[in-house]
């Protein structure tokens, strides 16, 4: 219910003494005791006149409030406003939780088919084939300029061994580190591999 006065409509709540009334003793309150203060005021119901959103769009909390003496309604309308590049990205996110977990023939293609430019990952397109600056091409000259040690046993073993890639292992964390990625990286990484697995 809306309050209506001198044609006005208002969000207002409804006074505790009018509680618990029917709506249409709202409609015309002239009838009640002047010092209430409510007789030249009504509670209408409001009626949702807003048009659907689009794809890309969200409301904005505000709202247009009209007065329909004849219907005895008052029509409300909410504000629509194009979501924001961040809204957008932020409801990718959100339609595109990361994977925990992908397979490692999942992972090493997606290394494959990758490559880190600036700072930017980029895709490497399949007719390139085995491209020198991929990051599994990055990772593997990593390897290969270490020292036998410990940390080179275990690359090779998850490079090699490991049936699957934990996103939060020591492993990834380590792989991350060599080859400079940021997390988001890592994140973009694990999807694509995840897509990967569902494609073949």
């Amino acid at each position: 219910m809306i309050k209506v006065q001198n044609s006005i409509a208002t969000r207002e709540p409804l006074p505790s003494f009018l509680q618990g009334l029917a709506p249409e003793s709202l409609v015309d309150l002239s009838w009640t005791d002047p010092q209430l203060g409510v007789q030249d005021a009504a509670w209408w119901p409001e009626r949702d006149d807003t048009p659907p959103l689009g794809a890309d769009q969200v409301y904005d909390s505000t709202e247009v409030l009209t007065v329909d003496a004849e219907r005895q309604v008052v029509v409300v309308v909410r504000g629509i406003r194009n979501m924001t590049t961040e809204e957008l990205h932020q409801r990718w996110l959100a339609e595109n939780p990361v994977p925990q977990e992908v397979p490692r023939y999942c992972g090493r293609m997606a290394l494959k088919r990758h490559r880190l430019v600036e700072g930017v990952l980029q895709e490497i397109a399949q007719d390139e084939g085995d491209a020198p600056d991929s990051l599994f091409a990055a990772l593997m000259d990593c390897r290969n300029a270490m020292a036998p040690s410990k940390e080179r046993d275990d690359l090779d073993a998850g490079l090699n061994d490991v049936v699957h890639y934990l996103i939060t292992s020591p492993l990834v964390e380590s792989m991350r580190l060599l080859l400079g990625l940021r997390i988001e990286h890592v994140h973009a990484l694990f999807r694509w591999a995840k897509s990967y697995e569902a494609s073949i």
